[in-house]
């Protein structure tokens, strides 16, 4: 059985993260004085949905055609199609005119940017997109984020769920590339019927490069942002050694 990108399996994606919520309550209570916000990486809708409930009116990037098709959906059962604009694009070489206040690049979508170049053009393409002074929000994994995975290069248990009145039992396997900062997650899906019988398994492969503080710091700054404040976790407590997350708020200033 042959590996698909986590980014064309948009249900197995909605799987795997169906129980990370905090964030979402972070992005609620930041973007409170923000009527429209630009979201990049946008996937199913799981942080621009609840945004939209909110009464935001959201404008959603994604170049993954399976991941609008699945947020397109989700927005019909969620009567928040009038609330939401999804434009498919990729955020490197964005071609919009469209300008906001305050936008969101979450849950690692920048660390799914593995070279410098590919940083640089998406960091610059979406600086065209803000108006002066505006708010960007960066949730970037950093290398504490995936310390327990390290030593692990064996398929581990993670958890059972439901989905579609099936049980799915959900493993991983993890491989660490120190050069490049790569992290490599092979994620295994196994759906069960109600008498416990395998229907079905599904592989799916996501690699995303770690950063450190300082030279996210250096890209941010050579692509026109300036950092106003860092945490280390979804209740924005102080960034340290042991955090988890590198919670970034920059504005846009003059290069």
């Amino acid at each position: 059985m042959n590996y698909t990108n986590v980014v064309e399996e948009p249900i197995l994606y909605d799987i795997f993260n169906d129980d990370c919520h905090e964030d979402i309550l972070m992005y609620r209570n930041m973007c409170k004085e923000f009527n429209n916000i630009m979201e990049f990486g946008i996937g199913t809708g799981r942080i621009a949905i609840p945004l939209a409930l909110d009464g935001k009116q959201i404008i959603g990037i994604d170049k993954s055609k399976k991941m609008i098709e699945r947020l397109t959906d989700k927005l019909k059962k969620n009567n928040v199609s009038e609330k939401i604009e999804i434009i498919n694009q990729d955020f490197r070489f964005l071609d919009i005119n469209k300008n906001v206040d305050c936008a969101i690049i979450g849950f690692c979508t920048f660390n799914y940017l593995l070279t410098i170049e590919d940083q640089l053009l998406a960091l610059r393409a979406i600086n065209s997109c803000l108006n002066n002074n505006a708010t960007i929000i960066f949730d970037i994994f950093v290398k504490s984020t995936f310390k327990e995975l390290f030593s692990c290069n064996e398929k581990i248990y993670i958890r059972k769920t439901k989905f579609d009145n099936q049980d799915v039992k959900i493993y991983r396997k993890t491989d660490f590339e120190q050069n490049g900062q790569l992290i490599h997650q092979k994620r295994y899906f196994e759906f069960y019927d109600n008498e416990g019988q395998l229907v079905k398994e599904r592989k799916v492969l996501m690699t995303n490069r770690f950063f450190f503080f300082g030279e996210f710091e250096l890209l941010m700054k050579m692509s026109g942002y300036k950092i106003v404040n860092i945490y280390g976790n979804y209740n924005l407590n102080s960034f340290d050694n042991n955090s988890n997350e590198m919670i970034v708020v920059a504005t846009k200033c003059d290069r």
